[in-house]
């Protein structure tokens, strides 16, 4: 939701398809959130009007938990697929190279694990998976 007004001004497709049949995870749901948006902001960046971005969750077979946003966009050069999770790394004149990394260490500091697939010029598919805990869910609130 907080991205889709963004997505509509840039004229991109935003699809989001989750599951409710997923698997929990022990995770800071901030954290996962700033993931998210890391990587929809990311491909918004990359992609052009009349292009479609899908994030989906789902259940992954081994019994943990899959994020994937896939874009449409330039995609990435593969001789810099390698360095893209690393600080300071960046191909964009005004970027920081910090937006990757940082949702890199966030995925690593969960126990999961960050991928990426991408063919140049038709687009990248970022893979996140996390792990399925076995500590029942707690309610919280008053």
């Amino acid at each position: 939701r907080l991205m889709g007004s963004t997505a509509r001004k840039r004229e991109v497709n935003l699809v989001v398809r989750r599951r409710s049949d997923l698997p929990p995870v022990l995770a800071d749901p901030d954290q996962l959130k700033q993931i998210t948006l890391n990587l929809v902001l990311n491909a918004l960046e990359v992609s052009a009007p009349g292009s479609e971005i899908v994030v989906e969750t789902r259940a992954a077979s081994w019994g943990g938990l899959v994020l994937e946003v896939r874009d449409q966009g330039t995609g990435i050069p593969s001789d810099q697929v390698e360095n893209i999770f690393r600080p300071f790394f960046t191909t964009k004149e005004s970027g920081t190279g910090l937006g990757l990394a940082l949702t890199h260490q966030m995925v690593m500091e969960h126990g999961g694990d960050i991928t990426v697939e991408s063919v140049e010029g038709r687009g990248s598919v970022f893979r996140v998976t996390l792990r399925q805990t076995n500590e029942p869910l707690r309610e919280t609130g008053t």
